[in-house]
């Protein structure tokens, strides 16, 4: 179970709100999921060796971040994408996985990846 005092970072959790336009083509709309603006979470990234991909470092980072439970998380999908507010600016992440360990609703565990495209 993660601590308020290890939840060192703060994010935004999106969700796509985006429309098809005329001709097929998507136009991506990110907006803020009520409840899950602005919340502290535990970031710890992925350890070990780089990724290689075609013989060169992948740019994309493995994260791994767990955040208290709320009405508002056990909403969130794998569609949604997480905005970590990092000094340097807003950093998007892809959410892969999202977990319940303990099955007792008390921590969520999710996978995301920053580095990647969006669309």
């Amino acid at each position: 179970m993660a601590t308020q005092g290890s939840m060192s970072k703060i994010a935004t959790f999106q969700r796509d709100t985006g429309t098809v336009g005329v001709g097929g083509s998507k136009v991506r709309h990110w907006t803020n999921i009520p409840g899950l603006v602005r919340v502290p979470v535990e970031y710890r990234p992925q350890r070990g060796r780089e990724r290689v991909q075609a013989g060169r470092l992948e740019a994309a980072t493995v994260g791994f971040i767990t955040l208290q439970a709320c009405d508002a998380v056990r909403g969130l999908t794998p569609a949604d994408i997480m905005v970590v507010h990092e000094r340097t600016g807003d950093v998007p992440h892809r959410i892969y996985s999202i977990e319940n360990p303990d099955q007792r609703d008390r921590d969520y565990e999710l996978v995301v990846e920053k580095g990647v495209q969006l669309g």
